[in-house]
């Protein structure tokens, strides 16, 4: 297998390191760059890219840290240097799975028997799921609403997820989930009045 990019949009992005990524990636060369990771400062890593892909709107450099010895995914975002093409060239490994080493949601991990479960967004937060779930399928719903089919493995990752849009959000089914959410959410509903 070559050198792999996988696109659900526009390639002209406004991450400004994604240009030279996409030439490293093209050349075969190793890249070295400055990263902050969602915990942690930056810090150099020196990278084969694999492929980029785009998921829920972000770009993703996925290859090989040299430095930890593993395949990973670098959002691009979080590229906080510029890019240095390296000299030396490598070879991706033979049917390489770019999704594979994607992160997942975490109602995704779970160790319930999986399960699909249909989430509402109103209207009015529709296009969050359409910017950020393009991936699933997707329905109209009721006054404008539109409703994403999640593969669900973990119940309360998807509660706790879906407590936190409030009003906008609605579990439609399983009907399991729905009467949790509403068993989470009832107390402060009955306060209304």
């Amino acid at each position: 297998a070559g050198p792999q990019l996988i696109a659900g949009a526009d390639v002209a992005a406004s991450a400004p390191a994604l240009s030279s990524l996409y030439q490293a990636w093209a050349e075969r060369r190793p890249v070295s760059f400055d990263y902050r990771s969602a915990s942690s400062e930056a810090e150099a890593r020196t990278v084969e890219p694999y492929g980029l892909l785009q998921r829920r709107g972000h770009w993703y450099l996925v290859g090989r840290d040299r430095a930890r010895e593993d395949i990973r995914s670098f959002k691009v975002s979080r590229v906080v240097s510029d890019v240095e093409l390296l000299e030396g060239s490598f070879e991706p490994p033979e049917d390489l799975d770019l999704t594979s080493h994607m992160q997942t949601e975490a109602w995704e991990i779970g160790s319930e028997d999986p399960a699909t479960a249909v989430v509402r967004f109103s209207a009015g937060i529709r296009w969050w799921a359409e910017q950020n779930m393009a991936h699933l399928t997707q329905r109209e719903g009721p006054e404008g609403a539109l409703e994403i089919e999640l593969p669900v493995a973990n119940d309360d990752a998807l509660l706790s997820w879906a407590i936190g849009f409030g009003d906008s959000v609605e579990i439609v089914a399983p009907e399991r989930l729905r009467t949790r959410l509403l068993e989470h959410i009832g107390p402060f509903l009955e306060g209304d009045g």
